[in-house]
């Protein structure tokens, strides 16, 4: 199975880049730079990550794990 886009999802939601950045507590410009394949930190990908599952829990749809989508991400160190 290959995995979803950012973008895919959110938008599958409804859900606007502004939107996602409101919910999850990250900023429009890391959920722009996700979405572009840019690298983002991992605290930042399970933040946009646990949003996307809460409205996917709402609408009654499965919740995607960390490694369902194409994220670009780096470790902190």
């Amino acid at each position: 199975m290959s995995k979803e886009k950012l973008h895919r999802v959110r938008a599958s939601l409804g859900l606007s880049q502004q939107a996602l950045a409101d919910l999850s507590g990250i900023s429009k410009p890391t959920i722009v730079d996700a979405e572009k394949g840019r690298a983002i930190r991992l605290l930042s990908a399970y933040g946009i990550l646990n949003a996307l599952n809460e409205e996917l829990k709402k609408r009654g749809r499965s919740e995607l794990s960390i490694d369902a989508i194409d994220w670009n991400v780096i470790e902190e160190s």
